[in-house]
């Protein structure tokens, strides 16, 4: 795999393949993280927003998949709850591995 020119920044997004995926993801948050459910279809919305704003500024997105089975046990191997913070820890990790 090509690593992006210096001049590029490449920047990590979460993408929920299913819906099922989503809500199960969704369910795994704390309690004060779940008060506001929006649809997978709205996320996604909000996510290909993001990427556009991004892309605008000149900058590169990559998706990173985050699926229930592979966000806990990235969690239960680096001692964290799942939660918001540790889902953008996971992503970020996710594509720095994969550059390397």
């Amino acid at each position: 795999m090509k690593s992006p020119s210096p001049d590029r920044h490449l920047i990590p997004v979460p993408w929920c393949e299913t819906e099922q995926d989503y809500l199960s993801v969704f369910a795994m948050l704390p309690a004060s993280e779940r008060q506001e459910l929006i649809s997978c279809d709205a996320f996604r919305a909000w996510i290909e927003n993001q990427e556009k704003i991004f892309q605008d500024k000149g900058l590169i997105t990559r998706r990173i998949p985050v699926s229930p089975a592979a966000i806990k046990a990235w969690c239960d191997a680096n001692g964290y709850q799942v939660c918001r913070v540790s889902i953008i820890h996971f992503v970020a990790e996710t594509l720095a591995a994969s550059l390397e």
